[in-house]
């Protein structure tokens, strides 16, 4: 019977013999929604790196980190960051990866891009979660950063991706990865959370041409890659404030787990199923506190 009290969005889901298992090795790469279903993969006992630049949100420092990541010569070094006056930082990274010491920052760099650059070149899935068409770059030197780190906004300049430019920086970086690991998949989707610092237009805006990219990227790999609606799930199956965090943008935690209970549905082998209740009971009981 159809339920006519919201409008379900379908997702046909991973052909049976793709879908993932317990023994794969995955990869999350984007905005913090990926960080939401990356860390609840983490907590269940999936074997995952989860951002190991902390949170990307536009295509352009995608690319360049999943460019870094295939770079098995590549290491961070002084060179890659800078001091501003109390800690160590990088514009490639979130400022969870600064420190007051260089060489802790460098460290905990080039950790965890060695667990990443794993999952990538020797793992299974990549999930590939695309936030924003709008990216800064640093007035002094072009560069392209993926966190302004509160530095003034005029030393920044704000710019938007068109999808082609986006889809040619993803594919550029995504092709050679592919073609060397044959066993790779990839997961795509597009941030459910809305930018609104933009403009409600022009975050909508920015959303159509991340849909564009990921439908082109699908396209290029019609076996390798597939496409999650998230975005889509957010905007008609849970179009209801009560599906928000407090600041009416974020989704609430409910929304997030509907959001992966769809996902998972779709993605893993059925035949693991117990194995994530098994590591559920696990969490739990690991989450709980007795009372002294």
């Amino acid at each position: 019977m159809k339920n006519e009290f919201f409008t379900e969005v379908s997702w046909q889901g991973i052909p049976l013999e793709s879908r993932a298992r317990y023994t794969h090795g995955l990869l999350s790469l984007g905005s913090c929604f990926s960080d939401n279903i990356g860390n609840w993969l983490l907590q269940h006992q999936f074997d995952i790196s989860v951002n190991p630049f902390g949170t990307l949100y536009n295509p352009l420092s995608l690319a360049r980190a999943l460019n870094i990541l295939a770079d098995e010569s590549f290491h961070f070094t002084p060179q890659h960051l800078f001091y501003d006056g109390e800690r160590y930082r990088s514009f490639m990274h979130h400022s969870r990866y600064s420190d007051t010491q260089e060489s802790v920052a460098l460290e905990q760099m080039n950790r965890d891009l060695e667990v990443g650059r794993e999952k990538l070149l020797r793992g299974d899935w990549l999930f590939l979660t695309l936030g924003s068409s709008f990216y800064y770059e640093l007035r002094e030197t072009g560069e392209v950063v993926a966190n302004c780190h509160k530095r003034p906004a005029g030393d920044f300049r704000q710019l938007r991706l068109s999808a082609e430019q986006s889809t040619q920086a993803l594919l550029q970086a995504l092709t050679p990865i592919l073609q060397r690991n044959e066993q790779l998949h990839l997961l795509i989707t597009v941030s459910p959370i809305r930018y609104r610092s933009y403009g409600a237009v022009e975050n909508m805006r920015s959303k159509a041409d991340l849909l564009r990219t990921a439908e082109q990227i699908e396209g290029v790999f019609p076996s390798r890659a597939y496409y999650f609606p998230a975005f889509e799930i957010m905007l008609d199956e849970l179009r209801d404030y009560r599906f928000y965090a407090r600041d009416l943008v974020h989704p609430s935690e409910l929304a997030i787990d509907l959001i992966r209970q769809k996902l998972l549905a779709g993605w893993l082998h059925p035949s693991e199923e117990p194995h994530v209740r098994e590591a559920e009971k696990n969490f739990r009981r690991s989450q709980h506190r007795p009372l002294l």
